[in-house]
């Protein structure tokens, strides 16, 4: 984000203290509710996001991915985690 008088960095790095893992967060331009939206990348280069759909632990939200994780669900795992693709489709609500 090289707007002038922006001073957010286009890349954050973030260090468990505790762990010493490091990831790599590449941040996009939009917003989400007024949030920061960015990508993140574990030290070898794999996107975050990706290996959390994969393992089934989360998934793909097509409206701030694009569908991009989608293909790497594990099979039925929307069946498991129904109540994320409720809300995804709108048929649920999640009070604040």
């Amino acid at each position: 984000m090289s707007d002038e008088g922006n001073d957010v960095p286009d890349t954050i790095t973030i260090t468990d203290d505790r762990t010493g893992q490091t990831v790599t967060a590449r941040l996009k331009p939009e917003l989400s509710y007024d949030r920061m939206v960015a990508e993140c990348f574990l030290p070898d280069g794999r996107d975050l996001a990706a290996e959390l759909v994969r393992s089934g632990l989360a998934l793909d939200w097509p409206k701030l991915s694009g569908g991009k994780y989608r293909h790497l669900e594990p099979e039925d795992v929307r069946r498991k985690l129904w109540r994320a693709e409720a809300r995804q489709r709108g048929l649920l609500r999640m009070d604040d």
